[in-house]
């Protein structure tokens, strides 16, 4: 079954980061599954967004060999409860990794947070 799931997502991105990268787009790609990363990482996306953050140890090698940016989400609840919760924008921390693209800074107030679902 997961084997199918993975073939079909590749299929379903194929198409658009070749679309995408064709027209210099910077491209990202959301996924959990480490098979689908590999794929992105062999095209050359810009991101990764990972929605567990990143637990599988075995892309390790690969992420640090990749000039791609990772998002790294979690959740404090798991994957099937999900709560809401306010956090004043100066308390939300952006690795200036991750912040700088984007031309924002947290520290600064300016950046596009406003509130952290975990």
């Amino acid at each position: 079954m997961w084997g199918r799931l993975i073939r079909v997502e590749i299929e379903r991105l194929a198409p658009v980061i070749a679309h995408l990268q064709a027209r210099g787009a910077l491209v990202s790609v959301d996924t959990f599954r480490p098979e689908v990363q590999t794929y992105a990482l062999l095209r050359g996306v810009a991101f990764l967004n990972d929605i567990h953050g990143f637990p599988h140890a075995t892309m390790y090698p690969a992420l640090a060999a990749s000039s791609c940016r990772l998002i790294a989400m979690h959740s404090l609840h798991g994957p099937n409860h999900i709560t809401r919760a306010d956090i004043p924008v100066p308390d939300v921390m952006l690795h200036p990794a991750i912040s700088r693209p984007f031309g924002t800074d947290a520290r600064q107030g300016d950046a596009p947070v406003r509130e952290v679902v975990a």
